[in-house]
């Protein structure tokens, strides 16, 4: 499935979407009441995701990327985006349904990055938050620095789907 087929970066869309587009992707019913253009349309986008499934992420492998399909919202994958970097990942992007990076790490170093991600406390999780960002806060110049940073990520961030995005199991492809 390429992001161009799901309209690419976009606006920031919620963890209960990206799921429910997921188990749309993933699943081999056609209900009545789709139109058959419609119909069509999803079962192009089914054969380009033939190892989608429900209840995992997976990392889709190519020479020179790989994806991680969460499936979490793009509020979720900001933060898994962040603490991959931290992990010494090249992350190239990230969107509302993957999160993508170098393919310059072999797997099982790869895996083991993505463990200590995933075990990770949520609380070591955090946003990159700029300068621009705190200084549009009422009364930015009032409050400490680490309060406004604290502030804008409790805001940004979707910790609902970073914690169920990462109890699910990861499958790696390609």
């Amino acid at each position: 499935m390429s992001e161009s087929a799901l309209g690419g970066r976009g606006p920031s869309v919620s963890f209960e979407i990206s799921q429910a587009l997921r188990n749309t992707l993933s699943s081999d019913a056609v209900p009545s009441c789709w139109s058959k253009r419609a119909a069509s349309t999803i079962g192009e986008l089914r054969q380009q995701f033939p190892w989608l499934h429900n209840g995992c992420t997976t990392v889709h492998s190519t020479a020179t990327i790989r994806t991680w399909w969460t499936f979490a919202g793009s509020r979720a994958n900001a933060a898994i985006a962040a603490a991959l970097r931290s992990a010494g990942l090249v992350v190239t992007d990230y969107d509302n349904l993957s999160v993508t990076f170098e393919a310059t790490t072999a797997l099982p170093d790869l895996d083991a990055r993505l463990q200590t991600v995933r075990s990770q406390g949520r609380e070591d999780f955090g946003l990159p938050i700029s300068e621009e960002a705190i200084e549009q806060l009422k009364f930015s110049s009032c409050l400490p620095h680490e309060m406004a940073v604290a502030m804008l990520e409790s805001r940004l961030m979707d910790q609902r789907a970073l914690d169920a995005c990462l109890r699910q199991p990861v499958k790696y492809v390609g």
